[in-house]
């Protein structure tokens, strides 16, 4: 640890951990980084052994494939054990702490400060964990000490959320480590992290131009005009900025990723930029701007981008400026080639990347609905002039698909340039058809699925409202569909009445269960499920230390979870790692 306060001993620590609220001080203004050396040198250390760049499931966030991508090869974050990220999973506000402190080089502090004190907890003293007064209150003493209460199902991110009230970060009373962490809590949070806490205070009855300024906590006003102002955080198309909607995964990875492009760090050759100079079969040559020449092969899994969108080793040309990432071995895992050297300069107007999700055709007129990975859409009228290409074959507007997904330049509100990223189908208009969910798609008209079919060929789906879906005898709700389900969907006017399924994602790898909860209880400070499935089959299911529990849109503790819940629970190596209550008998929710 750098502060040296940790060794004076808990009731120390205790009083400076309160006492630093008043005074954050983890970054020198000018959103430099205070410990940029020791940052820059964790990122050399990941970017020397990197030989991957993708997750298996990054293309649910098309948005956001270059932050995820930056992100990984610096070590910032990291997939699961099966290469998954879940880009769109929400996060707690331990999970952003913990997020942040990796970010910003604190993880040996953070760490260190956890060892240190985790002996204060009573989860870790083997007593019962927090009582609701104390849990209420967020915060608990031992003797004359004051610490913020962490509970034993966020243990693993003790050390991060005492080293972020320490700096300053978050107050006693505006932590909650399991609770959703909403855009405005985190915006708070990270503008305090760069030091400009002054400068929120002073913006804090300043006027936001959303269409949504009216949802912002009255206190959270200042933080949001910074973070909006220092390009951490922008509005969607349609003018809203959802300040209490909770942050995901991919978001949080954006934010970080903008301010390393903002600022950046020095990551000597594992991060080059210059004039590409030679092209071949197995690599490249780019010369910098102070004569330095450096020789690249291609990784496998190498990711290129053409400005903002997806592009192939095809794209890459001599004379083109480029921004390469590269491993200790020279190996090129990211490009990113000037979208000015395209047209001879800087693109104007702004790019979209989604789904379509609505064509109106009418006359000689076309507009198309885009529904983001955030699930707002974009609607937008075809330029005359549009030009759309798909694998390099120019297309027309009649052509376009439901479940195209693709990257749109926008100019004054009009398409001018579609780029078909993964082809879509028109849905049948009767009849049935059968495949895997390859992707569900939420918005305003309601849930759609995208099933690949046994000829490889993709159809979208709307889902009616009133739709049956039934595996077995169990009867599921949207809500229960996961990609990788096997479905026979029966379709009426282009909409899914019913659906069928016939194996469930995971199935073979007992990696899902659906049922109902019999009995709940605790065996050697684990929460156990007894779980019927709709077979009969009793299931003992043992829940893991960090599981996630959904009920409806609400993430609740599992201690919550009651008898008679009907249950859908994903596992990762025989422990249950997510819950999701798919219904709740009213007759067990008493008068509450």
């Amino acid at each position: 640890m750098k502060k040296g306060w940790i060794k004076f001993g808990a009731v120390i620590v205790a009083f400076v951990l309160v006492a630093a609220l008043s005074a954050p001080q983890a970054f020198a203004k000018g959103r430099k980084l205070k410990n940029a050396l020791q940052v820059a040198e964790k990122m050399k250390e990941s970017l020397k052994e990197q030989n991957q760049v993708r997750f298996k499931d990054w293309e649910q966030a098309q948005w956001a494939l270059q932050h995820m991508a930056r992100l990984r090869l610096k070590g910032i974050i990291k997939g699961d054990e099966n290469g998954y990220f879940n880009p769109n999973r929400t996060m707690t506000q331990a999970e952003v702490l913990t997020m942040l402190a990796r970010a910003f080089g604190y993880e040996d502090d953070a760490v260190e400060v956890g060892e240190t004190f985790q002996s204060l907890y009573p989860w870790a003293r083997g007593a019962d964990d927090f009582d609701e007064e104390d849990e209420e209150r967020g915060s608990f003493k031992v003797g004359d000490s004051v610490l913020p209460v962490v509970p034993r199902s966020a243990s693993w991110a003790l050390g991060y959320i005492l080293f972020a009230v320490d700096q300053g970060w978050v107050t006693l009373d505006e932590l909650q480590p399991r609770k959703a962490a909403s855009r405005a809590w985190v915006a708070m949070v990270m503008v305090r992290a760069l030091g400009y806490e002054d400068e929120a205070q002073a913006k804090m009855n300043a006027t936001l131009p959303f269409k949504d300024a009216n949802a912002i906590p009255a206190d959270k006003v200042g933080y949001l005009a910074v973070a909006v102002e220092l390009g951490l955080f922008q509005g969607t198309p349609e003018g809203m900025l959802h300040p209490l909607k909770p942050i995901t995964r991919v978001e949080m990875a954006a934010l970080i990723d903008k301010f390393f492009e903002s600022e950046p760090i020095d990551l000597g050759p594992y991060e080059i930029k210059g004039t590409v100079t030679e092209v071949v079969y197995s690599g490249f040559t780019v010369s910098t701007a102070s004569g330095h020449t450096f020789t690249f092969t291609f990784s496998p899994d190498v990711v290129v981008f053409l400005g903002n969108n997806p592009a192939s080793l095809e794209d890459l040309q001599v004379g083109q400026k480029v921004h390469v990432l590269a491993n200790a071995d020279g190996v090129a895992l990211f490009i990113k080639i000037s979208a000015g050297d395209q047209d001879g300069g800087e693109d104007e107007g702004r790019t979209v990347e989604g789904t379509i999700s609505e064509i109106h055709r009418e006359d000689d007129e076309c507009t198309i609905v885009v529904t983001l990975a955030s699930g707002d859409k974009v609607t937008m009228e075809l330029d005359d002039d549009v030009e759309i290409l798909f694998e390099g074959t120019t297309l027309t507007a009649d052509d376009l698909l439901i479940g195209d997904v693709v990257v749109v330049m926008l100019h004054d509100d009009e398409a001018e340039h579609i780029e078909i990223v993964t082809r879509g189908t028109a849905a049948p208009s009767e009849g049935e058809i059968s495949g895997e969910i390859q992707e569900i798609l939420v918005g305003e008209d309601g849930v759609s699925v995208v099933i690949k079919l046994a000829d490889g060929r993709t159809e979208t789906v709307r889902l009616a409202q009133n739709i049956r879906i039934q595996w077995g005898t169990e009867v599921l709700t949207p809500n229960d569909l996961a990609p990788g389900d096997r479905v026979v969907a029966r379709i009426q006017a282009r909409v899914a009445t019913e659906l069928r399924l016939v194996e469930r994602a995971g199935q073979e790898a007992g990696q899902y269960l659906v049922g109902r909860i019999e009995e709940v209880y605790e065996h050697d400070d684990e929460v156990v499920l007894k779980v019927r499935d709709a077979e009969g089959n009793l299931h003992t299911v043992r829940l893991a230390p960090r599981v996630r529990v959904m009920f409806g849109s609400k993430k609740i503790d599992p201690d919550d979870l009651r008898e008679g819940d009907t249950v859908r629970l994903r596992f990762q190596y025989a422990l249950c790692v997510e819950v999701t209550v798919t219904a709740r008998e009213r007759a067990e929710e008493g008068g509450d």
